[in-house]
């Protein structure tokens, strides 16, 4: 059978186990091009500036801020801006896997339906959107991330609401994502593995 390149898409809101997902499925299918759109983001701001690109100096629940004030239309049009500052560095990034024959996992809440549709018309993408639904959850898998930093970070928490409008916006076009709620790592691998499976036969 023929050996297809693997490129494995993991999306979704802070705090939804994006990381915990990417390493665990890397360590499982042995592929070891695992990279997440946060390190692809501190890259390019080594290479920019806040003058020349404003928008690679934010994060996605913050960006609405260069747009005025906090309602639901800036904070689309931030989070949109904010994510398009990535999208030559990632598609550069699978174009070389698949020429160098390498499988590959990219995880972050930077990808979006509309960019993994346009991938998906020259790559075969297998492409997750974890989401944690309950609130109570997702706040406390903020404390867990706070207590892997050094220097913990509010902002999730601070701006939790912004985070829970932005998803419900994405999940309203998810397609081409499988969504998965991910309360447990066993049952969203076991899922993402036939999915896997499934969409990556010759």
């Amino acid at each position: 059978m023929q050996k297809t390149n693997k490129i494995i898409l993991i999306s979704g809101c802070p705090g939804t186990g994006k990381t915990t997902l990417a390493l665990a499925l890397g360590k499982e299918l042995n592929i070891d091009q695992i990279i997440s759109t946060d390190i692809i983001r501190t890259i390019l701001r080594s290479i920019s500036s806040k003058q020349k690109n404003p928008f690679l100096f934010t994060v996605t629940h913050e960006a609405w801020k260069y747009f005025g004030e906090n309602n639901n239309e800036n904070i689309w049009l931030g989070f949109l801006e904010h994510c398009k500052t990535l999208y030559a560095a990632v598609h550069y990034l699978i174009n070389k896997s698949v020429e160098e024959g390498r499988d590959i996992i990219i995880e972050g809440a930077h990808l979006l339906p509309e960019f993994v549709r346009s991938l998906s018309k020259k790559y075969r993408i297998t492409a997750f959107f974890l989401r944690v639904p309950q609130d109570k959850v997702l706040l406390g898998r903020f404390d867990m991330k706070n207590n892997k930093r050094l220097i913990p970070y509010s902002g999730w928490k601070n701006n939790f609401e912004i985070i829970r409008k932005i998803e419900d916006k994405i999940l309203l076009d998810s397609n081409p994502f499988f969504v998965i709620d991910n309360y447990s790592l066993d049952t969203t691998k076991k899922i993402c593995f036939s999915r896997i499976r499934n969409e990556n036969k010759v």
